[in-house]
């Protein structure tokens, strides 16, 4: 971007931070059409510019997403891994899958317990009060009582 900027300010008779300006603005594909080459005779050198930078630039940031990918590949292996590793308990060495076992066991028998209504319904989750909320989309006839208002007041 900064060999772009130095070539374009040459080229265009720009000052350096117009021509890093459009550089990083059309190497990043955001184009904001504010600072545009209007040299027709430098055309083409701007446009294998642009082709060519717009290469360098995809290859690269393919690169970095494909170290990502590759460390959460290996950080998902060693969660998977983490079946067979052992942990210390109190002097003992205890395989994971069986320490979670013996958690779940615990929770069942020994885990909080709340007291139910009695009453289950299936679906989302709704309070009591949800009809005497007024949502901003209702204006000002979201309830009975602002009707009754409205009304009086006409």
């Amino acid at each position: 971007i900064a060999v772009g900027a130095i070539l374009l300010s040459s080229w265009e008779s720009w000052d350096f931070f117009s021509g890093f300006y459009f550089s990083f603005i059309t190497m990043t594909t955001v184009g904001f059409g504010d600072i545009v080459p209007v040299k027709q005779k430098f055309l083409f050198f701007d446009l294998f510019y642009i082709i060519v930078g717009l290469a360098i630039t995809t290859m690269c940031i393919d690169l970095v997403g494909i170290q990502y990918i590759r460390k959460i590949h290996y950080f998902g292996r060693a969660i998977r891994d983490a079946r067979y590793a052992l942990v210390n308990v109190g002097g003992r060495m205890v395989h994971v899958p069986d320490l979670m076992r013996y958690a779940s066991v615990l929770q069942q028998k020994y885990g909080q317990k709340k007291p139910h209504d009695g009453v289950v319904v299936k679906g989302a989750y709704a309070p009591k009060e949800l009809p005497l909320i007024s949502f901003i989309d209702y204006g000002s006839l979201a309830s009975m009582e602002s009707l009754h208002s409205f009304l009086s007041n006409i």
